[in-house]
């Protein structure tokens, strides 16, 4: 006989679903075995990265970065503190682009695979980055952009704000523009229920400021974060947040412009 509704038969389906529905929610990196960095690194790594020829300072961030790849859940430990801090001293001060654009891509990778326990590290590397975004070639800034795009959704904004603020109000004007820019990003990936809105506040000021910047791309990106944070957060309390800025009619029409852009490429932010 046919089985009615509810019946074993449809049970079973129904379990299954359940069942499908559990493993896809599993994040496979909860799964992967740690390691600890310092027994994949090389020994020399320290060493390797004195040496005088760039080559071979690249060719040990090679080595690293590849290792990095291959290992992609680190295990949290106080030695992973003396590689970030090379890396990120290397980035911030070696003079060679190739080499600089090496040790921003290995620390995205550090943080990818310490996720939130990269969060000692943050501010540090984020200061960096800030101040790095003043150089003009692609190969350093791209690779500088990633690694400032690797761990916010995992490391709390809170972290932070202090680098933030310095990043919107450096001498240069690159520095300021692709910090609005980070945040604009980093706003895209909250809704109104999850965004820290303390932390928001603390930086808000610098990013409203910006908007006034004698620099044309500065303002152009806080006009982009500003749109993004009324995407996440609803047109009233966009508004209310964003003061005096909201009562200026030009630029509340350019920021409005790149909102709605954001939601129709990613729609709306506010309902979750």
């Amino acid at each position: 006989a046919a089985e009615m509704p509810g019946t074993v038969g449809e049970r079973k389906t129904s379990r299954k679903g359940a069942a499908g529905t559990a493993t896809a929610a599993i994040d496979p990196w909860t799964l992967i075995e740690p390691v600890n960095l310092s027994t994949v690194i090389d020994k020399n790594f320290a060493t390797q990265m004195t040496e005088k020829k760039w080559q071979k300072r690249k060719e040990a961030l090679d080595t690293l970065e590849k290792v990095l790849e291959e290992k992609k859940r680190l295990q949290p430990s106080n030695e992973n503190k003396a590689v970030v801090s090379l890396l990120n001293k290397t980035l911030e001060k070696d003079v060679n682009i190739n080499v600089a654009a090496g040790a921003a891509a290995c620390l995205s990778l550090i943080a990818a695979s310490l996720r939130t326990d990269f969060a000692p590290y943050a501010s540090q590397v984020m200061s960096t980055c800030f101040d790095k975004f003043k150089e003009k070639k692609s190969v350093v800034r791209e690779k500088v952009m990633e690694c400032v795009d690797s761990w916010p959704p995992r490391v709390s904004f809170e972290e932070y704000t202090e680098e933030i603020l310095s990043g919107l109000t450096k001498t240069n004007p690159a520095c300021r523009s692709q910090t609005a820019l980070f945040l604009s990003r980093l706003f895209t990936q909250h809704s109104a229920a999850t965004l820290p809105k303390d932390a928001v506040r603390t930086v808000l000021g610098g990013l409203l400021k910006l908007s006034s910047d004698s620099d044309a791309e500065c303002r152009e990106s806080s006009f982009s974060a500003l749109a993004a944070l009324l995407r996440c957060v609803g047109e009233m309390g966009g508004k209310r947040m964003m003061g005096k800025v909201a009562e200026n009619f030009i630029k509340m029409q350019k920021i409005e412009k790149v909102r709605d852009e954001l939601v129709k490429s990613m729609g709306k932010a506010t309902a979750s």
